[in-house]
């Protein structure tokens, strides 16, 4: 179920197309009521509901939502470290006229909001329907378009393409009150974690069990699992392999889908599949081949946002060819690579993102001013002052009061979950699940098995020079011997670009001679689209990851041109999409 609302501290009636459930408070969807008159609006899975009900007193057949509401009631902020599983919801406290907008711990259901010019705000899981609730258009946000273009959209998490609309990470909580609105973070990395073990069989022994229990929670009959030739997604494979084997868990289809086929990866699946006998389906290869069909599903996407990552048409590709083999959910497996451990072959890349939530706002403005030094791999427009307005210091994942810090290996694990890219993704298949009615499950983002990987020693993790060391000896059971020995198979291989098909070819050129375009094209990049759309022929055509996102920025803007000339349409469009699926 999806949904929206809009606040008004005044008391004004909400907008018809809401249902008005207190004095300045109307919603879109299924509200539910607690007896103490408390209302929560969301969607939520708890990864221990049953046991949650009966130490809260629900009854058995209650909902994620009914539990995570008493959960709520019972134990005020607290209840979004105690418990587990991913949600996006908004609860009311009619007594404080006090509205709560809380996000799951790394942000796997999505949460949008704006706030208006005279006091309030309007949420919602999906951007468009904020945009709808809102009195007038926003703007485009120039400034985060321009970061897409070049590459430079892992700055924030925060910010969207629309200004003035913001997502809330996941581990927050906005608190509105009449006078007042407050973000900040409940979620805190370490608070509630124990002494790791440090011998290498026993911390193996405990993150499989970790894993398995993951998985067995959101596994169902119908799912399908993504095989991309890496470890992350092998281990998911044989780990529900192995549950169906035990009767623990139903059985699954196989989707093998090759971004970058080799021979290798050919073979390392096909020695998954003699060892696990399955149904398998093959979808996709790279080139990813853009037909009209496919670019038509993908063109409705910018509604959202801008596709800047080309691995996210093949996301869509991949959703829509299960759909019409009658698969009912996909369980991913991304961010295995990272949680599975020592990132050592990104160093750079995660210590700058690290950097982004752990400063202090004040070693950040030192930095600025030339009196502190955080070390080569931290870029000096790494924090967006236009964000650090709204948010400060509170990107903090370690409780101030705490002596807890998570190891070495750890903060790359955690940064590179919370990288603006990985937040970005899981919104999309957010997207995907409503617009094909397909359950999306991600259970390498599962809080209990990230912090303890989290935790644990960076030796384990990682070791003379291998990522995934404590993966490869953990699952040793269910992956083939090539993908343990191999030193990058904790990745995916890449996918380097998208092939356009004829039929596509005409509206690619005509994107990218839009004029909007030049206002945040870099002017080295003006000459090489200038040289592709006088040169290039129709027909099958390369596109490379940045011309890919200069044609989603050109898309995104021609749809917001669309939109702004028909409101009416755009609001209707945007509400429909936002009932309950």
């Amino acid at each position: 179920m999806t949904w929206a609302l809009r606040w008004m501290p005044d008391g004004a009636p909400p907008p018809q197309q809401l249902d008005a459930i207190a004095p300045g408070l109307g919603v879109l969807g299924r509200p539910i009521r607690h007896a103490s008159g408390w209302l929560l609006v969301g969607n939520a899975r708890l990864d221990t509901r049953h046991d949650l009900a009966r130490r809260l007193g629900c009854p058995p057949q209650a909902r994620d939502e009914e539990v995570l509401l008493a959960a709520y009631h019972a134990w005020g902020e607290a209840a979004f470290q105690r418990i587990r599983g991913e949600w996006s919801a908004a609860l009311w406290i009619p007594e404080e006229r006090r509205l709560v907008l809380a996000r799951d711990a790394f942000g796997v259901r999505p949460l949008f909001f704006a706030m208006l010019p005279k006091g309030g705000l309007v949420a919602a899981d999906r951007i468009e329907a904020v945009i709808a609730l809102l009195h007038t258009f926003p703007r485009p946000n120039w400034a985060y378009l321009h970061d897409i273009i070049t590459g430079e959209a892992w700055r924030t998490r925060v910010e969207t393409a629309w200004h003035g609309v913001y997502r809330l990470p996941g581990g927050f909580v906005l608190e509105a009150a009449p006078r007042a609105e407050r973000p900040h973070r409940v979620y805190w990395f370490g608070e509630q974690s124990t002494t790791p073990p440090t011998r290498l069989e026993e911390a193996a022994g405990l993150a499989r069990m970790l894993f398995e229990e993951a998985v067995r929670t959101r596994l169902e009959q119908g799912a399908a699992l993504p095989l991309h030739g890496d470890l992350a997604s092998a281990v998911l494979a044989g780990t529900a392999a192995r549950l169906h084997q035990a009767g623990s868990a139903p059985s699954t289809t196989w989707l093998r889908w090759h971004t970058a086929p080799t021979h290798a990866a050919e073979t390392d699946l096909a020695t998954l599949e003699r060892r696990f006998p399955h149904e398998t389906l093959r979808i996709a290869h790279d080139p990813l081949d853009f037909t009209p069909a496919v670019w038509s599903l993908l063109g409705n996407a910018p509604l959202f946002e801008p596709l800047w990552d080309p691995l996210l048409a093949a996301y869509t590709v991949l959703a829509a060819r299960a759909r019409e083999h009658g698969i009912r959910a996909l369980v991913w497996s991304d961010g295995g690579a990272a949680v599975l451990g020592g990132m050592t072959y990104t160093h750079g890349t995660f210590l700058r993102d690290w950097a982004v939530w752990q400063w202090p706002l004040e070693l950040w403005k030192a930095y600025r001013a030339g009196h502190a030094t955080p070390g080569r791999h931290v870029r000096q427009a790494l924090f967006p002052e236009r964000v650090a307005r709204l948010f400060g210091r509170r990107h903090t994942l370690i409780p101030p009061s705490s002596d807890t810090t998570p190891t070495w290996g750890g903060k790359q694990i955690l940064a590179a979950l919370l990288a603006p890219h990985m937040t970005h993704r899981l919104e999309f298949l957010h997207l995907l699940r409503l617009r094909l009615g397909l359950d999306t499950q991600v259970p390498f983002l599962d809080a209990r098995f990230v912090e303890y990987m989290a935790s644990l020693p960076s030796p384990l993790l990682a070791r003379r020079g291998t990522p995934g060391w404590l993966a490869r000896l953990a699952f040793a059971d269910r992956v083939p011997l090539s993908l343990r020995e191999a030193p990058t198979a904790l990745t995916p291989p890449a996918l380097r670009g998208v092939v356009l098909h004829p039929e596509a070819f005409a509206h690619v050129r005509d994107m990218l001679q839009h004029e909007q375009l030049h206002r945040v094209m870099p002017g080295a990049l003006r000459a090489r689209v200038q040289s592709f759309v006088e040169t290039s022929q129709p027909q099958h055509l390369w596109l490379d990851p940045t011309l890919f996102a200069l044609v989603a920025v050109a898309a995104w803007l021609h749809t917001y041109e669309e939109s702004t000339r028909h409101p009416a349409a755009f609001k209707a469009l945007a509400l429909k999409h936002n009932m309950p699926t």
